[in-house]
């Protein structure tokens, strides 16, 4: 009898945790801004992206989700943990379609996901913010020369309960410009490195 007792209300205490995370989805397509391409005069990007979702957590961003387009092997229909601190990104999915499905730059995860964000409770407000760039990098710190990138202001969104019928998005996201760095801008920047090579050498 008594194992029953303590089963049953381990099981409660779990669904309490469980319905008492906070969740968020990726997904801009109710209202949420969208990715515009630099020389595009503010026309929404028309081309599949690959897209990044952050959150601040008191101390930095930390990834919830990548949407890759070199990434084909994406899991759908799932609660996916992301863990507090410098957790590693929690859930890779495949970004095809993440732009041209909706009809022009909004972001949208075709996985259908939900991101429980450990350590954060439902009605929660949080900070985040989303990366976007081309090319095949694995990640927006990696984008190569040549590439568009661009990263949004910081919104907020509050969090619903994982067992919420309808769960919180990232309507809040305002929309941002991808942008390909200036050869001259690049040039420059390197010019500084030499420079500062060579000063270090005199002295």
């Amino acid at each position: 009898m008594k194992k029953i007792v303590l089963s049953t209300v381990a099981m409660a205490a779990m669904a309490l945790t469980s319905y008492g995370q906070g969740v968020i989805t990726f997904d801009a397509s109710e209202g949420g801004g969208g990715v515009i391409s630099q020389g595009t005069a503010g026309n929404l990007e028309q081309n599949d992206i690959n897209a990044s979702l952050l959150y601040f957590n008191g101390t930095q961003y930390v990834d919830i989700v990548d949407l890759l387009l070199s990434d084909t092997t994406a899991t759908s229909g799932e609660v996916v943990d992301v863990g507090t601190g410098d957790s590693p990104v929690s859930s890779t999915q495949d970004a095809s379609g993440d732009i041209t499905f909706n009809g022009g730059g909004i972001l949208y995860d075709n996985s259908g996901n939900d991101y429980v964000i450990n350590g954060e409770a439902a009605g929660a407000v949080v900070t985040f913010e989303v990366e976007a760039w081309t090319g095949t990098a694995n990640s927006f710190a990696t984008v190569a020369p040549g590439q568009f990138s661009g990263v949004s202001l910081p919104f907020t969104e509050t969090l619903t309960s994982s067992a919420s019928p309808i769960n919180a998005n990232i309507d809040n996201m305002p929309s941002f410009t991808m942008t390909v760095p200036e050869p001259a801008t690049l040039a420059v920047a390197g010019l500084g490195g030499l420079s500062l090579m060579l000063f270090r050498r005199r002295k």
